[in-house]
């Protein structure tokens, strides 16, 4: 008789969780009727994380923010990390390259730096061509005073792309014809190259001392001062991504911010700075890159 009590119990209590489960069955079907059972994963599975498109993680660029000094010019700062001007112009929303502030922030996006080992038969001509860019570009980055004499064996860090901004460059200069007149007249004293196992990045016009100098073309004064062994310096920012410099002057008539026009008089000639005698020292940068003056010169 127990027997049979407990068996009819078990019977009821089945009945009650089986009829429990179904009344759960369906009440889920109507509060989610829209359930795409397809995308339920068998029991255990751990689904794998999937993100929305617009939030997928990207690779972001190394970014460097940068505070303009004084004395600081775009092409300048563009070159200190190896960057084209003109980008940098465009990311930090600058429509004149020549109205940078000190204190203003810059954002760069740094491209990552290429390096090179050197081996046993290797020239900087060779690697120069390997990578695109100029050999002076190379010397300057790993302050190589002899070129014709790297050990094997040597990591060099590679510029970035500095060859093909200086073309670039020098194709706009060339496009708009523009042609630089003589800042002074003199004897060609030193030209542009390498000189006493370093690079002579200029023309050096012997004068007598206190011969006005002349702006070479129309712009911006963007530095006027002393500066190491340029001694007094002017430099003029121009247009094209053209900067003219003025080294070794015994005086400055003009000053940072100033629009000079060509042939404007902004200093006299002079012997300060590193000079053997009173001379122009006459530089032209392409995107702050050193080239021959006599290139634009008529």
């Amino acid at each position: 008789m127990r027997s049979l009590l407990l068996k009819t119990g078990c019977r009821i209590l089945a009945g009650a969780l089986l009829a429990a489960v179904m009344i759960n069955i369906l009440w889920f079907q109507t509060a989610w009727p829209a359930v795409d059972r397809s995308s339920l994963l068998p029991f255990g599975r751990v689904a794998d994380p999937v993100l929305p498109l617009a939030q997928a993680p990207t690779v972001e660029p190394e970014v460097t923010l940068h505070t303009v000094g004084m004395g600081d010019t775009l092409a300048a700062i563009a070159s200190r990390y190896g960057v084209d001007a003109h980008q940098l112009a465009v990311e930090n929303s600058i429509g004149n390259p020549n109205r940078i502030y000190p204190g203003q922030v810059l954002q760069i996006s740094a491209p990552k730096a290429r390096f090179y080992t050197i081996r046993m038969g290797d020239t900087l001509s060779h690697i120069a061509g390997l990578f695109s860019v100029t050999i002076q570009e190379i010397c300057r980055v790993n302050s190589i005073s002899d070129p014709d004499w790297i050990p094997a064996g040597r990591q060099i860090r590679i510029p970035q792309g500095a060859a093909t901004e200086v073309r670039a460059y020098a194709a706009r200069a060339s496009a708009g014809h523009i042609e630089l007149a003589w800042p002074i007249q003199g004897q060609i004293s030193s030209t542009f190259g390498w000189r006493w196992g370093q690079m002579h990045e200029g023309l050096d016009i012997a004068v007598p001392y206190g011969t006005n100098v002349m702006a070479a073309l129309e712009g911006q004064v963007s530095f006027a001062g002393r500066r190491g062994d340029y001694g007094n310096l002017i430099v003029i920012d121009h247009e094209s991504g053209i900067q003219t410099y003025y080294g070794h002057l015994s005086r400055l008539v003009v000053d940072a911010g100033m629009e000079v026009v060509a042939g404007e008089v902004i200093g006299r000639s002079g012997t300060s700075g590193k000079s053997t005698g009173p001379h122009l020292h006459f530089e032209v940068h392409l995107a702050d890159r050193p080239v021959d003056p006599k290139t634009l010169l008529p």
